[in-house]
């Protein structure tokens, strides 16, 4: 047991002094990568937020053109309904126009020929 606890703390220092190598033989050039990859997180999470903010200003830009475009289909859906109740309601004038028209003409064409009859 004595040997490994004497084993184990040999190995400590083993990775304890191989970590001090690697520090000095490495130890810039570890420092310029975690410079880099900060400076690269810093611009993804840039990146990150101007995207979120266009793709916000995308969907309102969206939501006002189609509320724009639902006004405008509702104005021109009620300047159609008005225009088809204006020409159905002079149709109606119309019809009922030559109704009263047609009435009279048999009106008179059946008093001619009862007059006719009487003679």
């Amino acid at each position: 047991m004595a040997e490994q606890k004497n084993t184990d703390t040999a190995a400590n220092l083993g990775l304890g002094e191989i970590s001090t190598i690697r520090n000095i033989l490495m130890g810039q050039q570890m420092n310029e990568y975690e410079q880099r990859f900060g400076h690269l997180e810093e611009k993804l999470v840039n990146a990150s937020g101007e995207q979120g903010e266009k793709l916000q200003n995308f969907q309102e830009e969206t939501r006002q053109n189609l509320a724009s475009i639902e006004k405008d289909m509702n104005a021109r859906f009620d300047a159609l309904e008005k225009m088809l109740r204006e020409g159905l309601d002079r149709l109606e004038n119309q019809a009922e126009e030559k109704r009263l028209n047609d009435k009279e003409a048999l009106g008179n064409m059946l008093a001619e020929v009862g007059q006719k009859w009487m003679k």
